[in-house]
């Protein structure tokens, strides 16, 4: 029996910056020239081509080497990347397994029936004190490649609807939450996603700010 196609990203990082570019925009094109069979994109198209600029822009910023400009470089590489996952999984969809229509779409198709695995629950090592006053550096068991992580916190006692997003991370090793209160203690969560899907959040470890 013959297997259906799949869109393949052929990206194996976030940190490809050109190439997630390159391949928004191809998907941005083949989209709107086939709109008719891709009659509800999700993300919408807009979405992807704001993003795509964005991350245009923030690739020229980053060439002066400031830390700042090639985190936020990095961050929207990663979104766009899951954003681009999110709509091949779309395309799939619609195209159940015809390679010609995934084609269309401007995603190349493949028939490889292994794709990368989505992030499964993050397990937190321990926190410990950041290089930082008043910080916090969250450890982490790494997810596949490609993964980008949400931080969250919530202040003692704990309580479901009082974690807050710190923001989101391209590196396992840099989950950091800065500007803590001396001698309050707060919890931390952390959850993985990626081109294939979320994974669960982490159970909550405790840390007593320095």
């Amino acid at each position: 029996m013959k297997r259906k196609a799949k869109v393949a990203l052929h990206i194996s990082s976030f940190r490809d910056f050109n190439g997630v570019l390159a391949l928004a925009n191809r998907v941005i094109q083949g989209m709107t020239d086939n709109a008719a069979l891709f009659p509800n994109p999700d993300p919408l198209i807009s979405k992807l081509e704001d993003s795509a600029e964005r991350l245009s822009n923030r690739i020229a910023a980053a060439k002066n080497r400031d830390k700042q400009k090639i985190q936020d470089r990095n961050e929207e590489s990663a979104f766009l990347l899951n954003e681009l996952g999110v709509e091949g999984d779309y395309v799939d969809k619609i195209a159940d397994g015809d390679r010609a229509n995934i084609l269309l779409s401007g995603f190349d198709a493949s028939d490889d029936p292994s794709p990368r695995p989505a992030p499964v629950k993050v397990i937190i090592r321990r926190v410990e004190a950041g290089a930082e006053p008043h910080s916090a550096k969250v450890l982490i068991d790494a997810q596949p490649a490609g993964t980008v992580y949400t931080l969250q916190i919530c202040p003692a006692p704990l309580n479901e609807t009082d974690f807050k997003e710190i923001g989101q991370f391209t590196s396992s090793k840099k989950l950091v939450a800065r500007d803590l209160e001396r001698a309050k203690e707060y919890f931390f969560r952390v959850k993985g996603f990626n081109t294939r899907g979320e994974g669960e959040w982490s159970d909550p470890v405790v840390f007593l700010a320095q």
